[in-house]
């Protein structure tokens, strides 16, 4: 009897590593964008028209803000530019290089002077991360809430900070998410 409870026990002990092994696997598979390859257009770049350069060869955006040369950096034939304006406020911009036009599908991942919130009540800032050669794009919300409770006489504000992730695919100028929003980010 002690022995086969010894193998059932075994047996699940295993099955549950196997399902961790199994959700890692998954999680590392819709974050690593060698699984989305895509070729990168050679061809002429359309420099967006509202990004100019300078006599010294600094690249500034419409409001006179340094940004890095427009080049292809996502899915291929898309340049990704991220701008600040000021205070933790940050935006997103999509311009298609092979024609110069902006998509206008990363504004949901801006924050600006009223940052967005989760459900559960955490602000959060997004962090894009992609590569030229893949249609990946894994999104990161650094997430921030303020806490007060008492303790005694006191009352005490304490910070609480996490990450979460998310991952999308771009298609046919769309980005499409092929996952849910997981509560912790990968490496």
């Amino acid at each position: 009897m002690k022995f086969n409870f010894l193998i059932l026990f075994l047996c699940l002990a295993s099955s549950i590593v196997s399902a961790e092994t199994a959700g890692e696997a998954a999680i590392r598979k819709v974050t690593d964008h060698s699984n989305f390859p895509v070729k990168v257009y050679k061809g002429k770049l359309h420099k967006p028209a509202e990004f100019k350069q300078d006599a010294d060869g600094t690249w500034r955006d419409w409001a006179g803000k340094r940004i890095d040369e427009p080049e292809i950096n996502f899915a291929g034939k898309y340049s990704i530019s991220a701008h600040s304006c000021g205070g933790g406020c940050r935006y997103y911009q999509i311009f298609d290089m092979t024609n110069g036009k902006e998509l206008p599908i990363l504004n949901r991942f801006k924050h600006d002077e009223y940052p967005p919130k989760t459900s559960d009540g955490y602000t959060y800032m997004s962090m894009l991360d992609f590569r030229a050669d893949s249609r990946l794009l894994v999104v990161q919300y650094l997430l921030e809430k303020r806490v007060r409770y008492r303790k005694g006489d006191y009352e005490i504000t304490d910070t609480k900070r996490g990450c979460r992730e998310q991952s999308f695919l771009m298609e046919s100028g769309k980005l499409k998410s092929i996952s849910p929003v997981r509560m912790s980010c990968s490496e």
